[in-house]
This record gives C-alpha cells, sequence and structure tokens, in this order.
C-alpha cells in the first residue's frame, strides 16, 4: 500500500467551529475544497479500509483546526468568529503529508508525527524522499 497524489495548490477562507451546532469544541480555517483534495481523500480511504478502519462517516469538511477549546465563554468564540469571518489566504503549494498521533490530557495534548509523506511535485517531479 502507497499513497501516490500529486501536490496541489491550496487556500483557506472563512472560519468556523466543530460540532456545527452545539458548545463550539474545535476552531477551523476552512480549506477550499478542490478536485485535487477530494481525490486525496479517497485514496486515503481507500488505503485505511485496507487495513480494516472504517471509512469516516461525518461529512468532509477540508479544514485546518485552529484549536481545542476547553471551558472558553461561547460568547468569546461568537465574537472571535465574527471577527475573523473575512480570514482569507493566497493560494499555496501543499507538497507533504503529516499523520499524526494526538494524545489529549487534562492539560491540553501531546502531538507526534507518526510519519511524512511527500507528495509529487507539481510538474512531475517526484520528491528524492518519497517512500
Amino acid at each position: 500500500m502507497r499513497l501516490d497524489a500529486p501536490a496541489f495548490r491550496l487556500s483557506l477562507g472563512g472560519v468556523g467551529h466543530f460540532p456545527p451546532r452545539g458548545r463550539a469544541r474545535v476552531l477551523w480555517a476552512g480549506a477550499r475544497k478542490s478536485e485535487a483534495v477530494v481525490a486525496l481523500k479517497g485514496q486515503i480511504d481507500g488505503l485505511l479500509a485496507d487495513v480494516g478502519l472504517r471509512r469516516e462517516r461525518r461529512r468532509f469538511t477540508p479544514h485546518v483546526t485552529l484549536a481545542r477549546l476547553g471551558n472558553v465563554p461561547q460568547s468569546k468564540v461568537g465574537e472571535w468568529l465574527v471577527g475573523r469571518g473575512l480570514f482569507r489566504t493566497p493560494d499555496f503549494e501543499v507538497g507533504e503529508l503529516y499523520l499524526m498521533h494526538s494524545r489529549q490530557h487534562r492539560a491540553g495534548a501531546d502531538y507526534e508525527t507518526v510519519c511524512r509523506v511527500p507528495l509529487r511535485r507539481i510538474g512531475g517531479e517526484f520528491d528524492a524522499e518519497r517512500p
């Protein structure tokens, strides 16, 4: 099994929270849903199924997690979201993926990089570190 996907251009825009209804637990910045992002997600879903992991049942929402919220007043979350509603980035190249493992605990979370997967460079070149 091997992930074989090209690098792609991406932009971020807008902010929101999960879950979409009720008390906000995560703040995110939206990622533009492009054909390349959807194809990559499909390939990852296939690889996960190959090793016996079930597909995520929630609707696919490409995003970057900005913060996990503890006991933050929801009024503050609302103010933060309204103040950043026009957030946008220029396009940038996504050239590699990192599989991260997070361990949640009372003081926050620890993150560990499980693996790094270079993507094929835009223009057809392959990264020398590609597994």
